[in-house]
Formats: structure tokens, sequence, C-alpha cells
């Protein structure tokens, strides 16, 4: 009977803790990599924009020359356009890449570092 209780008290601790960590997943927050250095956040726009009504754009550059990194987010206003477009264009090919599309995990805490310049 211990051993049952136990296990029960168990599986809810993680179920409990695999809720808390869903639920701090914004679900039309999509990651967008392996994008074609040659487009920009209005190439990304027009992929995206037959999906549904977006709320913002963002194509991450390098600081220093401006240029793309391969990789940005793109924020639906509803979850089940954001769903849609993960579906039909994650593996699609963009410019010839084929772009991979996930759901974009909350950004992890980064400890502060000293810059040697």
């Amino acid at each position: 009977m211990d051993f049952a209780c136990t296990s029960l008290g168990i599986m809810t601790g993680i179920l409990l803790f695999l809720y808390v960590l869903m639920s701090n997943v914004d679900n039309t927050n999509l990651f967008v990599g392996n994008f074609s250095w040659n487009l920009n956040e209005e190439d990304m726009r027009e992929v995206f924009a037959p999906y549904g009504e977006l709320e913002s754009v963002r194509l991450i550059t390098d600081k220093f020359s401006g240029r793309s990194k391969g990789f940005g987010f793109v924020k639906f206003v509803n979850e089940e356009d954001a769903e849609k477009a993960l579906e039909e264009l994650n593996g699609k090919e963009v410019d010839g890449r084929e772009i991979v599309v996930n759901v974009a995990r909350p950004r992890e805490p980064r400890e502060y570092r000293e810059e040697n310049y």
C-alpha cells in the first residue's frame, strides 16, 4: 500500500511539473530556423502571412554586420493559425533551404558576463 501511494504521489508531482512547464509556452510564437541569409523580415512575413494574422515578425541579425543569422520568430494572433503554419511550413523549402518551424521556447535566464574588448 505504501508503494502505491508513493508512486501515485510521484506521478502526480511529475504531471503537475509538466503542466506548469507547458503553461509557460506561448503556442502562438514560432521559432523559424534554417532561413536563407538572402531573405529579410518582409520575406519572412510573406511566407507566414497566408496562414493567418501576424502579430509580429522578427528576423535575428548580427549586431555588427546587420546580416541575417538565418533564424527568427513569428508570432500569430491566434493559436490555430500558428499551429496550421507549423504543420504546413516545417520542412518546406524556402529560397533553396528547408526551414525548421517549432513552437518557440521561453528564453532561459542568462548569467551576466563581462565582455573583454
